[in-house]
């Protein structure tokens, strides 16, 4: 490492102006830098979007780091359901008219996706019980069980 080598002192290491002037930083080629500043505009363009909306009024927001982009609102709630592979698969099999093999290729690649994205945006990790303020396995309730108790969680927290 350059920076420790070229450190003086020998309780706490200085290193002089001179010395960060002469480090090179190694940077992405401008495209890319360009592409980096693009995304983070876009993120930032959809959390003032997802601030707006729940300033005007009260809304489900599914995804899109929105637990993230709304964790200083005191009235917000987040929520992650999963439910089994196979109960999963079945509900996409059903919902798009494919076989099992092909649900649940969906199923990883879409899981993927929204991992990569919740995990590079957030310094939370998607599907984490400590990320959420509920978590709840929908196979084990059924979809209306499932809504219904996150409907009492509403309630609750509105008598709150």
């Amino acid at each position: 490492n350059k920076m420790k080598k070229e450190a003086k002192g020998s309780a706490l290491k200085r290193i002089i102006l001179a010395q960060i002037n002469d480090f090179l930083i190694p940077l992405p080629p401008l495209a890319e830098q360009q592409r980096i500043v693009t995304k983070i505009e876009e993120l930032f363009a959809q959390f003032d979007s997802i601030k707006k909306l729940a300033d005007e009024e009260s809304c489900v927001i599914v995804g899109r780091c929105a637990d993230y982009a709304l964790e200083d609102y005191p009235n917000k709630i987040s929520v992650f359901i999963t439910a089994p592979i196979s109960v999963r698969v079945a509900r996409i099999m059903e919902r798009h008219k494919v076989d099992a093999k092909k649900a649940e290729s969906l199923i990883h690649k879409t899981d993927k996706k929204r991992a990569s994205y919740y995990d590079y945006y957030t310094d939370k990790k998607w599907g984490s019980a400590s990320s959420y303020d509920l978590c709840i396995n929908s196979g084990s309730f059924g979809i209306d069980e499932t809504v219904d108790m996150i409907m009492k969680l509403v309630e609750a927290k509105k008598n709150k």
